[in-house]
């Protein structure tokens, strides 16, 4: 399995899992339609960023020179379409993860040690 971590820039990886018969994942965008064995894709709602931040502007409340942090919860994140061959029960798993995650009683952490 191969998971690209280089937005545009990885398509290669996902092309080259493709040749290879393994599996790969998309990151950034949707990029299930790039080859023919990816699983599904990480990906970052920029869109939803940008909105939410034009938002804060219109409301008077952006104070700029801090970071927006986007997650499961604000809907920042997400993961693309999934491959039929990824089975039902893991998909339904990761849902309960992600329902987890968001009602903050699933914690992932969020530095190395």
């Amino acid at each position: 399995m191969l998971f690209q971590v280089a937005g545009g820039c990885g398509l290669g990886t996902l092309k080259a899992a493709d040749e290879a018969g393994i599996w790969g994942i998309g990151v950034d965008v949707d990029q299930y339609s790039v080859a023919g064995h990816v699983l599904t894709s990480a990906i970052k709602r920029v869109d939803n960023g940008v909105y939410q931040a034009i938002q804060q502007v219109k409301a008077g409340k952006f104070s700029g020179g801090a970071d927006l942090v986007f997650n499961l919860k604000n809907n920042g994140v997400g993961v693309g379409k999934t491959n039929p061959a990824v089975p039902k029960a893991f998909i339904t798993l990761m849902n309960s993860y992600r329902a987890k995650i968001i009602a903050g009683t699933l914690k992932i952490p969020t530095a190395i040690k």
